[in-house]
This record gives C-alpha cells, sequence and structure tokens, in this order.
C-alpha cells in the first residue's frame, strides 16, 4: 500500500500542525516547529503504507512485531495537531530507529526511511541542544500542553517531598490551614482565626526539634493595637498547649514550647517527644484581633495573608471562610521564594512578579458555611466537627461566610504562599 491517501486523519493533523503562533524565544519556537512537522510529515507516509488509515497502535505493533506502546506513542505523534504536542508525543530517537527497522524488515520503501531517518537525526539534535536533553525540552514546551504540565509538576514535587522528608527527618500525611475572616469591633479592621492542623506528623531520623505552627503579628495602620489570643479569649499567653484544640489532637500530647522570634511566635515540638515512625496529629487554633484592613484606602487595594509551610506534606489544604460584609471576591493564591522582602502592597502589574513561583494554585467557591458536603476533606474525618467548635467558640455563625478551598498534593516546603483580597471601597457613611 503506497502513502499519500488524499483525506485521511493523518493530512488533517499535518496541515493543523503548523498553525501555532509564537509562543518560546522566535528561534526555539521555528525550530520545533520545524522538527516537529518533519518529523510527522516522515513517519506518517510508513504508518500509512504499513497499516493504511487505521487508528489502532495494537494494528501496527501486528504488523512490525513491536511493542504496542511504541507504537502508541507514534501514532499519539502522527495524529497531533499541534507541533509541542508531536514531539511531546513521539517516542525517543531510539524508539524511532528500532520503528524504522522494523519497518525495513516489513518490505518499507528506502526513500521513505531515509526521509525519516533524517527527521530523526534533527529531532536528536534538538535535543542535544538542551542541557538536561530530553528531559528540559519537555520542561520547555509543558507550559503549552497542560495535562503534560501538571502531570510533570506533580512528579516533581513528589521528588521534593521524597528528598526534604529525608533531609529534615519528618514528613506529615496532610497539613490543612483554616482561616476565618470576620469583622472586628473597630469598624474598619477584621479579625482574622486561624486553625493550623498537622495530620499525621512521623519523625523518620534525628533528634532536631520541629517548628510546628509560627503566628506573625503585624499592624497595618499605626493607632490599631492587634493582640493575639486564644479561641477563648485568653491574651497574653506563653504556654503552647493553651493554643491547642486537644480535643482533636493525638494522645498523648507531645511537648511544645513557645519561641519568639522577630514579629513572629512559633509552636515548637521538642524532640524527644515526637519518636521515630509514631505519627502524631496536632490542632492549634489562635486569633489575631485587629489582624487587617477591611476597606480600601489610598495605598491598599488588596489584603494579604502569608503562610509558610516548613514541613513535608502530602496534601497541603488552605480554607478560607470570608464573612460575606467583607473582601469581596475570591482569594488570588500566589506562591513565591521565601527570603525576599515581602511587599504588603500589591499594585497592577503588568508582568509577571519578580519572586513568583509559576505552580498550578487551583481555588474552589465552596459555599455558605461549614455544613455543605465539599467542606469534608478525607485526612480529618473530624475536620467539620471541629468548624463548628470554632465558629461556636468565637460567637460566630458559620452561614454568614463564603467557603474558599485551595487543595495541592505534594506541596513544595518553604516556598511562601501569599494570598490576596480585593478590598471593598468604604460606605459613605463611613467616609
Amino acid at each position: 500500500m503506497k502513502s499519500g491517501l488524499p483525506h485521511s486523519y493523518f493530512d488533517r493533523a499535518q496541515v493543523k500542525s503548523v498553525t501555532s503562533g509564537h509562543r518560546l524565544a522566535d528561534g526555539l519556537d521555528t525550530k520545533i516547529a520545524e522538527v516537529s512537522t518533519s518529523l510527522q510529515s516522515s513517519v506518517r507516509p510508513i504508518v500509512e503504507d504499513l497499516i493504511g488509515t487505521s487508528h489502532r497502535p495494537v494494528t501496527l505493533a501486528r504488523r512490525l512485531g513491536i511493542d504496542k506502546t511504541l507504537t502508541g506513542r507514534i501514532m499519539r505523534s502522527v495524529r497531533a495537531n499541534d507541533p509541542f504536542e508531536i514531539l511531546h508525543n513521539a517516542p525517543a530517537p531510539h524508539g524511532l530507529r528500532i520503528f524504522l527497522k522494523a519497518a525495513a524488515d516489513a518490505g518499507v520503501d528506502e526513500d521513505l526511511r531515509e526521509k525519516a531517518e533524517s527527521s530523526i537525526a534533527d529531532f536528536e539534535s534538538l535535543i542535544d541542544a538542551f542541557p538536561e536533553g530530553r528531559s528540559a525540552l519537555e520542561a520547555a514546551i509543558s507550559d503549552y500542553i497542560p495535562e503534560v504540565r501538571k502531570r510533570n509538576e506533580r512528579t516533581a514535587k513528589q521528588s521534593v517531598y521524597k528528598s526534604m522528608s529525608y533531609l529534615l527527618g519528618y514528613q506529615a500525611e496532610a497539613s490543612l490551614l483554616t482561616t476565618v475572616i470576620s469583622p472586628s469591633e473597630r469598624s474598619d479592621m477584621v479579625d482574622t482565626t486561624h486553625v493550623d492542623s498537622m495530620i499525621g506528623l512521623r519523625r523518620l531520623r534525628g533528634e532536631s526539634p520541629v517548628n510546628l505552627f509560627g503566628i506573625r503579628r503585624h499592624c497595618m495602620l499605626p493607632d490599631a493595637t492587634n493582640w493575639i489570643e486564644t479561641l477563648g479569649g485568653d491574651r497574653g499567653i506563653d504556654d503552647a498547649h493553651q493554643f491547642l484544640l486537644e480535643n482533636y489532637c493525638g494522645k498523648p500530647i507531645p511537648s511544645l514550647r513557645v519561641h519568639d522570634s522577630a514579629n513572629v511566635r512559633y509552636s515548637v515540638l521538642d524532640a524527644e517527644s515526637l519518636p521515630i515512625n509514631e505519627p502524631v496529629t496536632l490542632v492549634n487554633g489562635w486569633t489575631i484581633r485587629n489582624a487587617s484592613l477591611r476597606y480600601a484606602d489610598d495605598e491598599h487595594t488588596h489584603e494579604w495573608h502569608s503562610s509558610l509551610l516548613r514541613i513535608p506534606t502530602r496534601t497541603r489544604v488552605q480554607d478560607y471562610f470570608v464573612h460575606q460584609d467583607v473582601w469581596p471576591g475570591p482569594p488570588d493564591f500566589v506562591p513565591g521564594m521565601p527570603g525576599l522582602d515581602i511587599s504588603t502592597v500589591r499594585t497592577p502589574q503588568s508582568g509577571p512578579q519578580h519572586d513568583r513561583i509559576d505552580m498550578d494554585m487551583p481555588v474552589e467557591h465552596l459555599g455558605l458555611g461549614v455544613h455543605q458536603p465539599g467542606i469534608r476533606h478525607s485526612t480529618a474525618p473530624w475536620y467539620q466537627e471541629m468548624l463548628g467548635h470554632v465558629f461556636e467558640s468565637r460567637k460566630l455563625n458559620p452561614n454568614e461566610y463564603r467557603a474558599y478551598r485551595c487543595e495541592i498534593v505534594y506541596p513544595v516546603p518553604f516556598v511562601r504562599m501569599m494570598v490576596w483580597f480585593n478590598l471593598a471601597q468604604k460606605p459613605h457613611e463611613q467616609a
């Protein structure tokens, strides 16, 4: 059977494969388009010569006597509609040459095979132009193939989780950070209540203390005194255990102490109280009165909350419950490099932020209150009960609060999470 069928699905794919606009540097974008078009247009006639217009990788595998996984990648590549997808789906040059050898044994015309070999050599040269080879090429094009980007990001984050767990000597199953934003007694401020749950914390090795929970003290207005208190309203507490929600902690509760550093107060877990490979769950809660601005002013259009995960975990959940009368709209989660200056003023920017890390941050609006099914989480069967306790302790009506969730699988430790909220304009009667 000869190639050149006039209206096959292969022909349609080839027409579309060169329609993409520039996405990388012009020279690289052009090179990728040339290599992918050459590869697809040289491999496609061989596939047609062998199996006609069949869509099935298994048919090609049986015809050539080669692995179905290899033919599956070949078929996806020749059907792809975009240069980046062509190269992503294509087998490695070694696999393509296995295909060519099998095609030669099956009697495919030598001219077709020579054209394909030339395109494979160009593909190989493109890979070699990247210091890390195929993996670096995949990284460059993955931003523009969403499913590839997500898969590669998850794989990379899982590797970080494993390596950081070893280096630090501890890990956890999940971290749940819950923040409740409510009107303050002072009309131009809001109070924030935070509940930080560390689930299945486990020491793997070593004897270092563990910084579990950090509380940042800050004041946005010179005359707005703020303070930290327990959920029960007690101030000036130096005993870390008094911030724990003991009914939701594992028993026995390990030894904790307070460590102050600049404007951050830490609850530190002492080394000897967490034996090797014995998981523990700890839940910590506190309220900051007059924590943040309620309305926009000449300088501030947004309000922020910053968190830094210090413990490698499999899952990180950040829930925000925002009173319906404050901070309109959903939160914007912005992961960034730690250690740089934290700007508390957000201004419109035409380009990327210089310290932002480009990671997927899905935000889900869960509706009003704490009792809808979407609030549940498999890592903490008691989570909704605990939320009810928090709102009751603060004498807040949960049905007046919008719920938002950002859930991340294998969050990267020591990446700062800035969460931004729009500020409403002050009502005229208060202006």
